[in-house]
This record gives structure tokens, sequence and C-alpha cells, in this order.
């Protein structure tokens, strides 16, 4: 069996002993360190992304595969979705999916967020 954390647990709709995720390495524990790292700039609308590294998401595969799971609610999906939800409160800002002035970029095997803002031209 895989060694997973609560969140992990959870999301994959399985029971044990939340543990150092194999899967995510405990990522859902450090989410507000990495909101620190995001900034209140003049933007009225921003959205989310998320970048893993190709082993996680070939880890996360393997394990849907083997314990012949749904994988509807993939560890980027539910990323994106915590990430977008705390960004709303602590910027007071809407989330826009189509056109945002800013993305967010969470970078999660470096540990770092990317700001990427859309240019204004007039």
């Amino acid at each position: 069996m895989y060694k997973l954390c609560g969140s992990c647990l959870k999301r994959l709709g399985l029971q044990g002993k939340p543990e150092k995720c194999e899967l995510c390495g405990n990522i859902f524990e450090k989410i507000d360190v990495l909101l620190d790292f995001t900034y209140d700039a003049e933007f009225f609308n921003f959205n989310v992304g998320v970048k893993l590294d190709p082993e996680t998401l070939e880890k996360e595969k393997k394990i849907i595969e083997e314990l012949n799971l749904s994988g509807e609610k993939t560890l980027k999906r539910e990323l994106l979705s915590v990430l977008r939800k705390k960004l709303k409160e602590k910027f007071n800002k809407e989330i826009e999916m189509e056109d945002p002035d800013v993305i967010f970029i969470f970078d999660l095997k470096k540990f770092k967020v990317i700001p990427e803002n859309n240019s204004l031209y007039i």
C-alpha cells in the first residue's frame, strides 16, 4: 500500500492512517507558505496554474489504475481548487478563467510562485 497524507487519502476516497505522503509530499500542509510568495498588486482578477513534476503525475496515474479508482479528483485539480479559494480570500479579488489580469503559476517542484501578468496595451 502507498503512504499517503490525509488530504490525498480523502481526495482518492481511501481509508488509512495519514503518513508522510509519497504522492504530494504533504504539499497541502505547505499551502500557506506558498501563498506568502504571492503579492497584491494592481489587478482586478486572477487565475492559478500548477506545475507538477512528471514523476508525481505518473505516480498518481499508477495509484489510480492499481487501486481501480475513478481519478476524478486529481492532485492537480485539487491543488487548483484549494489555491484559487485561498487566493480569492487573501486578495478579495475574482477568479477569471478566460482572460485574467494575472496568473499565479505555482511551481511545486521548485517550490516557488511565478506571477504572469497579462499586458495591457493602450
